[in-house]
Order: C-alpha cells, then structure tokens, then sequence
C-alpha cells in the first residue's frame, strides 16, 4: 500500500519522503505546528518525523544531519534560512516576589535577584541587551530545560527571562512584560543535503511570509 501511495504521488508531481525536523520546544505549539498542518495537507504523502531541542543541539543535528530542517534564531550565517516568526521574551519571578508588584520589569531590577539562566538558546537573545545596558545578573543557576527553570523560579530562588510564546502556567511564578522590549527572532533552516520534503517545507514558510508583508 506504501508503494502505491509513493507511485501515485510521483506520477501527480507531488513530494513524497520524509521530513526530518527539529524544534525548539517553545516554537513547537505557536510556530511549526501550524506549519505542519499546512505542510501535511499539501503533500499528504510525506511522513514528518519532530524532534525537540535545544538551539545547540539542533545546530549540531543539522551538521550531522540528523535532521534536515531545524528551527534557530536569525540571523544564521552559512545557512539557508527563511524567516519563521518572533518570540517576545518575558521576565519571569516569584508570585510572592516584589517584582511580581510591578506591570513592567527592567533588567536592572532583574540583577537584584540571584538569575537562573537557561541553556536553550534564549540567553544569546537577552545577554546582549543585558550587557549593552552595564546590566551584569546574579547568575545563581542554569537548567536546560524550560520547566526546570520555572520550578527554580517557583520555588523563590531565582527569577529569569524566558520566550513568552508557549510559556507553561505554574502556581507561583508570575510573567512580567521586559523593558527594554527584547525579541527573538526565529526561522527555520535546511542542511545542505536537504531532501525535497524540506526544501518543500522550506519554500511554504517563505511563501507564508512574503504573503504577510505583502
């Protein structure tokens, strides 16, 4: 039945295989899925195999070609890259916190407290706004993990400054607009042996994006 579905696909033109694709975890839901369902939809022949993880780690899944797609931050030199979407980043800090009290926090209010740092990617979106400031954090732990994190922040030990798009929910943690206003910008990247599944999918987010600034 595979075969059939692979032959018939191949005589309309249409892309079959499979796409390869890594994401980071907070791009997941809000970004690529909505992609996917785009994508699934127009070549139902091709199966998509996701995986999740930090930007580092999809850097080195792309070298090694684990995967042929993969979602980083922009600009990405040496790679062919379209323009995803932006992630507006958050202060994160105890509900019981004083910060907590505040509509808008600063850097500087956020290097009062000891400062979890997560490995994900995002601080090398807000370490150099930090640094542009003279801001220098308290840096009193680091996790990999999104939730790891939150549980730290939960817990009264640290605030942080992580993506808002897709942000968890969790008693005691209370998100706060960052001022100054700090984005990171996303896209999606193929190796340079990409398959026609991710040059495919490659092409859909370009077209999406030059119908949006159209």
């Amino acid at each position: 039945m595979a075969l059939m579905r692979t032959e018939t696909a191949a005589l309309t033109g249409d892309v079959t295989g499979r796409l390869s694709l890594a994401s980071i975890p907070t791009a997941t839901a809000t970004l690529i899925a909505p992609e996917l369902r785009t994508f699934s939809h127009r070549h139902p022949a091709v199966t998509i195999r996701l995986l999740e993880g930090s930007e580092q780690e999809i850097r080195d899944w792309l070298d090694q070609g684990a995967v042929e797609a993969g979602v980083v931050s922009l600009p990405a030199k040496g790679l062919d890259v379209a323009a995803l979407g932006d992630q507006e980043m958050v202060a994160v800090v105890p509900a019981d916190s004083w910060l907590a009290a505040k509509d808008v926090v600063g850097y500087v209010d956020l290097a009062k407290e000891p400062f979890a740092r997560g490995t994900g990617g995002a601080a090398d979106v807000f370490m150099p706004v930090a640094r542009k400031a003279g801001v220098r954090f308290d840096l009193a732990f680091e996790a990999r993990e999104i939730a790891a994190t939150l549980e730290i922040v939960a817990a009264g030990l640290a605030v942080s400054i992580l993506p808002g798009a897709g942000l968890p929910e969790l008693p005691g943690v209370a998100v706060r607009r960052l001022v100054p206003r700090t984005v990171r910008h996303l896209g999606v990247a193929v190796s340079a042996s990409a398959s026609a599944p991710a040059r495919a999918f490659l092409d859909q987010i370009s077209e999406r994006m030059d119908v949006e600034e159209t």
